[in-house]
């Protein structure tokens, strides 16, 4: 397996990959997000000869789109390079013919023993799927466990107050102008989710 954060580098790729032989070679791209797309750029791009398998959940690709005052799925899309080469380069190499350099299948939840076959079949894996949160720590209030309802809206914690969240754990929840539900993740809309809550946060 390598890890997502050294395949997201097209020097540390090459590194860890240069003691194989990449000729006809397969190597496996688990996920849906912008960062399997930078993999799977890096590696097309890495070798003529190396071929992808690629396992994803959502058949439908979603571009960040700029509107007048706003950006359509701004979260969830593909965005500047990469959503260029996943609209220009991407079809082209998973065109089912002799030159097929991307081979795409559809799983429903998560990887079952259905797909061992496609993972023994290639020399690395790749898990482009984000990450999986810690378990919040426990909140007990005269010896009885709280449950932590977290509101996105508010960064707030319903039944508990002075208790707040933000961060990848606790993102703020947006809805855009056509109506898509989406999570804000990224440092500078931490940010600004804070600048908007704190002031509520603070209140006596």
């Amino acid at each position: 397996m390598i890890d997502l954060e050294i395949a997201l580098s097209p020097s540390q790729l090459e590194v860890v990959l240069q003691d194989i032989n990449l000729n006809n070679q397969l190597i496996t791209v688990v996920g849906s997000s912008h960062s399997a797309f930078l993999v799977m750029r890096n590696l097309i791009t890495l070798s003529s000869h190396l071929k992808i398998v690629y396992l994803f959940r959502n058949p439908d690709l979603k571009f960040a789109q700029q509107k007048e005052g706003w950006i359509s799925y701004d979260n969830t899309g593909l965005k500047g390079e990469i959503a260029g080469w996943a609209k220009n380069k991407y079809p082209i190499l998973t065109v089912n013919n002799d030159q097929q350099r991307i081979s795409r299948i559809q799983i429903n939840n998560s990887l079952s023993p259905d797909h061992d076959h496609h993972l023994k079949e290639c020399c690395r894996v790749i898990y482009a799927i984000g990450y999986q949160s810690n378990p919040t720590p426990r909140v007990m209030i005269d010896g009885t466990e709280q449950k932590l309802n977290f509101d996105n809206s508010t960064g707030c914690f319903n039944g508990l107050p002075g208790l707040f969240g933000c961060g990848i754990a606790f993102p703020q929840r947006v809805v855009d102008p056509a109506g898509n539900v989406e999570l804000a993740v990224g440092i500078f809309k931490f940010m600004k989710f804070l600048k908007l809550v704190i002031p509520s946060w603070i209140q006596p």
